[in-house]
C-alpha cells in the first residue's frame, strides 16, 4: 500500500485535489498548525507539490491558511490540524479516503474527531485507512463505552460493503469483526495490526477470498491456526507475527497459497511441521520466521524458493548441518539470518561464493 511522503493532512488535501470537480467556497476547514514535518530522510516530490499549488490555487483562503505554501521544498509548508470535518461525507465520489498517520515516528498528525457518521455518505469508497487518528474524544454513545480501549467496530462501516482496502492499524479494537468480514467481500487489503483481535477474527477472514494484503500482527490472538487460511488463492501478503498462536503449522495451511509473496509467522508459540519433500506452492520473497518452532531439522523447502530476497529463522530450534545448496540459495539473498540455533556449517560454501549478501548471520 503507498503512502503519501507528506503525511495524513497532506494526503488528505491531496485526495480532495483529485476531486476538484466540488466547489470549494467556503473557508478551508482545519486550523493551521505551526509545526512542519522536517525529517532530514524526507524530501519533497516535486509532482505532488505541484498537485498542491494547484489546490491551492482553486481555492478561496480568507484566513490566508496557505501563506507558507511557497518556495521549493513542501515538506517545510505548514500543515493542517483540528477536527476532521462532517461535510467531507458529502463527497459522494470520493475513492479512497486516508486520515491515518504515514509512520509512527510523524509528532504532527493532529487530527481528531468525535463523530465518523458521515463516512457512510461516501458511496463510492473503496479505500478508508483510519490509522491512529484521535478517537479519544468519541462519546460513549458512538462508542459503546466511554474508553477508546473498548471501542468495537462502528455500525456505519458494515454499511460500505464496497471496500477494497481498510486500514483500521494501532486503533486498540478488539471487537468480533465476524459480520464485517462476511459483507465486505470486495476487500483486497486489510490492514489490522496493531489492536486487540482474538483468533476469531482470523477465523472469519478466511472466508474473504478476495483478499491480497492481510496483516494481523500485534494482536491478542490465542489458539491454533485454521487450515482454511490456505483457502485464500489470492494472498500476497501474509502478517501474523507477533500474538500467542500456538498448535502445528501443516502443508495444509499454504494449500492454496500460490500467489503468496511475503510472509511473516515470527514471535508465535506454534510449530511448522511440514515434510522434507514438501514442495510448497508459492514463491517467498519475504520469509520471516524467526522465535517459532521450525527444526530440528534444517528446513529442505527452503531449496524451492528461488526468489527469497530476506531470509529470517532466528531462535527457530533447528539444531542440524546446513546442506551445501543453501550457500547457492543465498547468491541473490539480501539479508540472511539464523541466529540463535544451533547450527554447523561449510564455511567454504560462502566464501566460495561470488558476491555476498549484505548480511549473513548464521549464529549468534
Amino acid at each position: 500500500m503507498e503512502h503519501h511522503l507528506l503525511g495524513t493532512s497532506l494526503s488528505l488535501l491531496l485526495v480532495m485535489f483529485l476531486f476538484s470537480s466540488i466547489l470549494v467556497t467556503s473557508h478551508f476547514p482545519f486550523g493551521r498548525s505551526k509545526q512542519a514535518y522536517t525529517h532530514s530522510n524526507v524530501s519533497c516530490i516535486e509532482s505532488e507539490r505541484q498537485a498542491f499549488l494547484q489546490f491551492r490555487n482553486g481555492l478561496i483562503d480568507e484566513s490566508n491558511h496557505l501563506s507558507s505554501w511557497i518556495g521549493e521544498d513542501c515538506c517545510s509548508w505548514e500543515v493542517f490540524d483540528g477536527e476532521i470535518p462532517r461535510h467531507l461525507g458529502n463527497l459522494s465520489c470520493l475513492r479512497h479516503l486516508e486520515l491515518g498517520g504515514v509512520t509512527p515516528s510523524l509528532t504532527w498528525n493532529r487530527l481528531t474527531t468525535k463523530d465518523l457518521d458521515w463516512i457512510v455518505g461516501l458511496s463510492s469508497l473503496e479505500g478508508l485507512i483510519l490509522s491512529e487518528v484521535n478517537f479519544t474524544s468519541l462519546s460513549s454513545h458512538e462508542l459503546g463505552e466511554s474508553n477508546f480501549n473498548n471501542y468495537t467496530i462502528p455500525p456505519w462501516l458494515h454499511n460500505l460493503t464496497g471496500l477494497h482496502n481498510l486500514g483500521l492499524s494501532s486503533n486498540h479494537l478488539s471487537d468480533p469483526i465476524h459480520g464485517l468480514s462476511e459483507q465486505m467481500t470486495s476487500l483486497v487489503y486489510l490492514d489490522l495490526g496493531e489492536n486487540r483481535f482474538d483468533a476469531s477474527t482470523l477465523m472469519s477472514l478466511c472466508n474473504v477470498s478476495s483478499l491480497n494484503y492481510l496483516d494481523l500482527s500485534f494482536n491478542d490472538m490465542q489458539g491454533s491456526i485454521p487450515s482454511e487460511i490456505g483457502q485464500l488463492s489470492k494472498l500476497q501478503v501474509l502478517d501474523i507475527s507477533s500474538n500467542s498462536l500456538t498448535g502445528v503449522l501443516s502443508e495444509d495451511h499454504f494449500a492454496k497459497l500460490g500467489e503468496l509473496k511475503s510472509l511473516n509467522l515470527s514471535e508465535n508459540l506454534f510449530t511448522l511441521n511440514v515434510s522434507s519433500w514438501w514442495v510448497p506452492p508459492f514463491q517467498l520473497r519475504e520469509i520471516m520466521m524467526s522465535s517459532i518452532k521450525v527444526g530440528p531439522l534444517f528446513p529442505v523447502w527452503l531449496r524451492t524458493q528461488k526468489e527469497v530476497q530476506s531470509l529470517e529463522m532466528q531462535n527457530a530450534g533447528i539444531s542440524d548441518s546446513i546442506p551445501n545448496w543453501f550457500g547457492v540459495l543465498c547468491y541473490e539473498i539480501y539479508i540472511v539470518d539464523f541466529s540463535n540455533n544451533n547450527l554447523t556449517w561449510n564455511p567454504l560454501e560462502f566464501k566460495q561464493m561470488k558476491k555476498s549478501p549484505p548480511m549473513v548471520i548464521l549464529q549468534a
